[in-house]
């Protein structure tokens, strides 16, 4: 299994819809209390969610080789973030 067909079906088990993988962007995040995290992040178009178009999710191999995703619902508040949500 690829690391895609990983990532989609941690979306089907988490989220309930099909996805289709529309590209991989590379991220650098670093925050004040932790070491920053690089790494490839896939975007996946959801197919049939209630209430979101895209996902984002990555495998996080330097710590736990964990998929991780998180849905866009499409609304920015100032001093919101989505929240990811883990497989192992």
């Amino acid at each position: 299994m690829t690391d895609i067909e990983r990532l989609q079906e941690a979306i089907k088990d988490l989220h309930k819809c099909d996805s289709r993988h529309l590209g991989t962007v590379r991220v650098r995040e670093t925050l004040p209390s932790r070491n920053p995290w690089e790494g490839c992040v896939e975007i996946f178009f959801l197919i049939n969610h209630h209430e979101a178009k895209e996902a984002y999710a990555w495998i996080d191999k330097a710590s736990t080789a964990e998929a991780n995703c998180v849905i866009f619902l499409g609304i920015h508040l100032s001093n919101h973030s989505p929240t990811p949500c883990g497989l192992s």
